[in-house]
């Protein structure tokens, strides 16, 4: 059972002053225990109705812990993620690396992140990053067990069904973009604490 209501995503919509008449909003639920479990809820809010599915807005930790060396090397002043916050018109649809076997909502401008220290052990404050944060699928076929090299801090859908289903309820075009024109449809970001609303 979800451990959130549609009135709740409504009432967090009102909250930033989105308006859901004009577009559907991204909510990213962060359950902080494990960022290596797929344990976030990814959530498409429309004013009548909302899509919930499992996945992470995390780094794995093998990401986190191997900050510049060996398999999941990842920047060397630390894994980043999103900074909690609302992020207006953050998406518009494209393909993560740019393969079209690989369709998402692409970030369009930089946004605050945070980025793991070791030593310290907690993550801190780092500015602002353009560095592709996009709402994306892990692997094509399957399940990953952890998030691992699936996630450096773009907003992950688990599976990949749920993935597309996802990015058609907030109105990706069916048969991708296809011209820079696509970038007006654009799709906001709200991303907030998973206990909050349990």
């Amino acid at each position: 059972m979800q451990p959130f209501t549609h009135a709740d995503l409504l009432a967090l919509a009102e909250s930033v002053g989105h308006d859901l008449h004009e577009s559907p909003l991204v909510v990213v639920l962060r359950n902080e225990e494990d960022p290596g479990a797929w344990n976030d809820y990814i959530v498409g809010v429309k004013p009548d109705s909302f899509m919930a599915v499992q996945g992470t807005a995390d780094p794995g930790k093998s990401v986190m812990l191997h900050q510049g060396t060996g398999r999941w090397k990842t920047h060397s002043q630390g894994a980043s993620r999103i900074v909690y916050g609302y992020y207006p018109d953050l998406w518009y649809p494209s393909y993560h690396h740019y393969k079209t076997e690989h369709p998402c909502w692409r970030q369009l401008y930089a946004v605050p992140i945070e980025r793991y220290q070791l030593e310290e052990e907690e993550w801190k404050s780092w500015g602002e990053n353009i560095g592709s944060y996009n709402l994306h699928r892990a692997m094509f076929n399957g399940h990953a067990r952890t998030v691992g090299n699936y996630g450096h801090g773009c907003i992950v859908v688990l599976d990949r069904i749920d993935h597309w289903n996802l990015l058609l309820y907030l109105g990706y075009p069916e048969h991708g973009p296809k011209t820079e024109a696509d970038k007006n449809l654009r799709r906001s970001l709200l991303m907030t604490r998973l206990q909050h609303h349990t």
